[in-house]
């Protein structure tokens, strides 16, 4: 190796560790739902009704670091949902905890059942001067979101009852009304005979 070919490597070396900051400890938490009535089941971090759209977020933080640290983050393996981050690039200095929020959207065909997918964290040294940093460490968690069907709303519409007279329905109304008409003119002439049967005499006083 020549001589100026080997100073070269050696100024790459020197870079190289000037710009090594390594993370020692990347934490990321589970997804979890910015509304608790979209808290999934045991199987589930998240549930979601076809057709609507949820907003979930998670933790990140770097501990220890020297310096600042670029993390990228990304939601793979889900489809057909559809899963967008409000950032994907977060700036994290030594220590910190931030919340990266993201959205997901199930598209109405969507089947019911339960989507696994993985949620991965990539954090790098943030040096200005230099660039094409290493990434130091990655970290990776499943994350799995239920979908489910849409509870139907109650409706308070009245419903219009249509009648349907027919000729045979017209017969057996006429008689249902003779059968009436005969039981409450029996019941009528029985009890006037009741009364004329035991209608006390009258005292009127003999005449002189």
């Amino acid at each position: 190796m020549k001589i100026k070919e080997l100073r070269k490597f050696c100024l790459i070396i020197f870079m190289f560790l000037i710009s090594v900051q390594i993370v020692k400890a990347l934490g990321v938490s589970q997804i979890s739902p910015v509304d608790l009535k979209l808290l999934g089941g045991d199987n589930a971090d998240l549930k979601v009704n076809k057709g609507d759209t949820a907003r979930f977020y998670f933790l990140i933080q770097v501990v220890p670091s020297e310096g600042k640290q670029s993390c990228s983050s990304s939601i793979t393996g889900m489809d057909p949902l559809i899963i967008s981050l409000d950032e994907n690039e977060t700036i994290m200095e030594a220590g910190e905890i931030k919340n990266v929020y993201g959205t997901v959207t199930v598209p109405s065909n969507t089947p019911t059942k339960i989507y696994s997918g993985k949620l991965t964290v990539r954090c790098t040294p943030k040096i200005e001067s230099t660039s094409g940093s290493l990434i130091f460490q990655t970290t990776g968690l499943n994350v799995r979101i239920e979908v489910v069907e849409k509870a139907k709303e109650g409706t308070s519409e009245v419903k219009e009852i249509k009648m349907i007279v027919t000729p045979h329905s017209l017969a057996t109304i006429i008689s249902i009304a003779i059968i009436l008409v005969v039981f409450v003119s029996l019941y009528v002439n029985r009890r006037r005979k009741k009364m004329l049967f035991f209608k006390p005499e009258s005292n009127v006083p003999p005449t002189q």
